[in-house]
């Protein structure tokens, strides 16, 4: 249980910490291994302060509808949009790289962790609900481990059964401490919060938890409530007033569709007369297909007298609502969470324009960047605690996504004019740049070598080069040459076939 508000340290008190001393390296770490300044005491108000956890609204969403903030996911526009950015990076290829590549034991951590966990099914799950974050704000992946012999030792595992906890079931405490919202049958230790009983996870559980936070950001000093936005927020609170207007316009459309799609008929009974009102009602309720209304009005007898005036709809309105729509409203969507539209749509660049590489740089970007977040979170809450059970005392590697990946076409005609001035290239990593593997020695080659002349056979007399098939016989001086070319030619046959593209095996 949290202590009360006066057992607080004087740190969460806001006191003051002791006076500035000279770091030693055998000493305490600079400001004692603390924050200066308490984050949760840097607003207007004080924030649960009984049970020292932060209010669940950290965004907009939450801080203005539960309700709305749940259905806006369902959105098929942001969800597509969401689809694509984290698909874009959980497909990304990815390895574990030491921390020291000069130590031998550290590389070799590293090349056996990135074998045994690519060999673990999940990986491509786990990475895309971490990803989820990335709208909600904070996301979370459970695992299960387990003793596993491999490769003739004992290997703590992660199991394939992981799972995902919503972003929105974790609470977390002023200390950094990680809770997760349970039921009221939970029989565990639990705190108070304003959505329920939360159960905060032990330091071994905690292991066991990866949380991938997504843009921690301070709330203002006005908005208390907002303060759990340092442990992460999504782009659902920065979207939340615009889809809220977007909303607003599509009921209004639909409004327009339901009353005026099919015409609207007015028909007008006699002003202060019962009898009337109740005979055209009768009618009206008789008829079907078309929005009707029952207007009184006095009783005109004159030629300008209509009982009922059709109004037929305009198209006008409705083009408007659409374009709204989907010009602006779902136009500024995509381009928040994708940073350009010609992902999800074909866009008008013209000859020669640079939009389109343009767009497409924009969004390699946002990968990036996603990418290495999730690359860091990865490698502190899910490689470190792999390391510290498998390879205890080894300073944990660094879990990589093959982000940037070489422009192949560039780099073979950069080495192809390097060759040509008499450069030398390696081979080995030209082959790997272009994704092909180096030739072993039972592999069928393929290479450019040209055909062996007989001038290449040891001991071939001066005089003109042959060609294969075009040899002289009639001149005598020719004839032993043209004896010793055949003999060259079964000495190459014995040794392998001789052919422009396949070369000599």
């Amino acid at each position: 249980m949290p202590p009360f508000p006066h057992d607080l340290t004087p740190e969460e008190q806001g006191f003051p910490g002791p006076a500035a001393a000279p770091v030693l390296p055998d000493g305490p770490p600079l400001g004692l291994g603390k924050f200066a300044i308490p984050q949760q005491l840097t607003f207007q108000g004080i924030i649960n302060s009984i049970n020292h956890v932060y209010p669940y609204t950290h965004d907009e969403a939450l801080f203005h509808s539960r309700e709305n903030a749940e259905r806006m996911r369902y959105d098929p526009v942001i969800d597509a949009c969401l689809r694509l950015r984290m698909m874009a990076v959980a497909l990304l290829t990815w390895h574990i790289e030491p921390d020291d590549d000069t130590d031998p034991q550290q590389v070799k951590a590293a090349e056996e962790s990135e074998k045994i966990l690519k060999s673990v099914p999940g990986q491509l799950s786990m990475q895309r609900c971490l990803l989820d974050a990335t709208w909600v704000g904070r996301s979370a992946w459970q695992n299960r481990w387990r003793w596993k012999t491999k490769s003739g030792r004992q290997w703590m595992y992660p199991t394939v059964t992981g799972r995902h906890i919503d972003g929105d079931k974790l609470v977390f405490g002023w200390g950094d401490e990680v809770g997760i919202l349970v039921q009221g049958a939970f029989v565990g230790p639990t705190r108070n919060t304003e959505r329920g009983r939360a159960y905060f996870l032990t330091p071994q559980e905690r292991e066991q938890v990866v949380v991938h936070k997504f843009e921690p950001t301070d709330a203002s000093f006005y908005r208390p409530m907002n303060a759990g936005s340092i442990h992460g927020t999504g782009l659902r609170g920065k979207l939340y007033w615009l889809w809220s207007l977007k909303s607003r316009v599509w009921s209004l459309g639909i409004d327009y569709l339901e009353w005026f799609a099919q015409g609207l008929t007015a028909y007008y009974f006699e002003s202060g007369n019962a009898n009337s009102m109740r005979e055209m009602k009768t009618w009206i309720e008789t008829q079907a297909g078309s929005r009707v209304i029952l207007v009184p009005r006095t009783k005109d007898g004159g030629p300008g007298y209509k009982p009922v005036e059709r109004f037929e709809a305009g198209t006008a309105s409705s083009q408007f609502l659409q374009a709204l729509l989907t010009d602006y409203f779902d136009d500024l969507i995509v381009r928040h969470i994708l940073g350009q539209t010609s992902s999800t749509q074909s866009v008008s660049t013209g000859l020669g324009s640079g939009v389109q590489p343009a767009h497409s740089m924009t969004f390699e970007n946002i990968v990036k960047y996603d990418a290495t977040g999730l690359q860091e979170t990865e490698t502190d809450e899910y490689l470190r605690v792999f390391y510290l059970h498998n390879y205890p005392g080894v300073e944990p590697g660094r879990f990589v996504f093959d982000i940037d990946s070489p422009n192949v076409q560039q780099m073979i005609e950069n080495a192809q004019a390097i060759w040509q001035m008499g450069g030398r290239i390696d081979e080995e990593a030209l082959l790997e740049t272009a994704g092909l593997p180096v030739p072993g020695p039972d592999s069928t080659i393929l290479s450019n070598v040209q055909p062996m002349q007989p001038a290449a056979v040891d001991g071939m007399p001066e005089g003109t080069p042959v060609v294969q098939g075009q040899e002289d016989e009639s001149d005598p001086s020719k004839r032993g040459a043209v004896q010793l070319a055949r003999v060259g030619r079964k000495l190459l046959g014995l040794r392998g076939s001789v052919n422009p593209l396949i070369g000599i095996r």
